[in-house]
């Protein structure tokens, strides 16, 4: 079936750095915690001189790179979880920039949505209300997407095509109403009249 994945370099990133000795990658650690260390300590002095904007990106990229390397010792699953909570602090880091200034962000169902671990969830906790997520869906049609094969490991990209929706699926409620695009507020659901019923019962959703 088709699924979501880490990218190729990614993956081949990810893997080679596993495989790398467990004194190696400690020395890596140290290594990237002297670099944080001396942003931390020199920040108040570059600043004058590179402007604060370039300074805090200079940090900013450093960091990426310290969070990489703890990504990369994770199991599939740790990994998953390091990668949001991640992407949510770069998410944050990047708003605190502009403040007040709207942001829109574009990833993934799962990363975006309030579930825990998911990015989403942490930018939630962190904003609340103020942070508004939106989930992209279709019935059916063509994409591109991985293919992951029956022993669990996945091939290349490649197109793949989508019959009717399952009857029990948000995309079938979607398909009853006969409109080529729509947008829901599903915040409205909940207090909403008998029209919204088939909402509130279990429905799958795609996740492709």
């Amino acid at each position: 079936m088709p699924k979501r994945r880490r990218s190729n370099g990614s993956r081949t990133a990810w893997a080679a750095n596993c495989s790398v000795s467990g004194m190696d990658q400690d020395a890596c650690r140290a290594s990237l915690a002297s670099v944080d260390s001396l942003f931390a300590h020199g920040e108040l002095t570059w600043a004058p001189i590179a402007g604060p904007a370039r300074t805090s990106l200079m940090k900013r990229l450093a960091r990426l790179v310290s969070q990489w390397e703890d990504y990369s010792r994770q199991t599939t699953a740790g990994a998953t979880v390091a990668r949001d909570r991640y992407m949510a602090e770069n998410v944050a880091w990047w708003r605190s920039r502009s403040a007040g200034a709207r942001t829109m962000l574009w990833a993934h169902n799962f990363h975006v949505s309030r579930s825990s671990p998911s990015m989403g969830s942490h930018l939630a906790a962190l904003y609340g209300s103020d942070y508004v997520n939106v989930a992209l869906t279709f019935s059916s049609g063509n994409f591109n997407a991985v293919l992951q094969l029956p022993s669990g490991a996945f091939g290349g990209l490649q197109p793949h095509a989508l019959a009717n929706a399952l009857p029990s699926s948000i995309e079938a409620v979607f398909d009853a109403t006969g409109m080529s695009r729509a947008i829901l507020d599903a915040r409205a659901v909940r207090n909403g009249t008998s029209a919204v019923e088939p909402l509130k019962r279990g429905l799958t959703m795609r996740s492709i």
